[in-house]
């Protein structure tokens, strides 16, 4: 590559592709789940 061709299209940043594209609707699958939920279980106390 010549300074030519430098000046007329100038070298430009390669773009971070992101690292899961194809699991966008599914956080779970990509690791980075925001919200990790606790459900507590609820004994009935009516058994005495």
């Amino acid at each position: 590559m010549g300074g030519r061709d430098l000046i007329r299209n100038a070298r430009q940043p390669i773009r971070n592709a992101r690292k899961s594209a194809a699991l966008k609707g599914c956080p779970q699958r990509r690791g980075t789940c925001a919200r990790v939920y606790v459900r507590l279980v609820h004994i009935m106390s009516s058994n005495k």
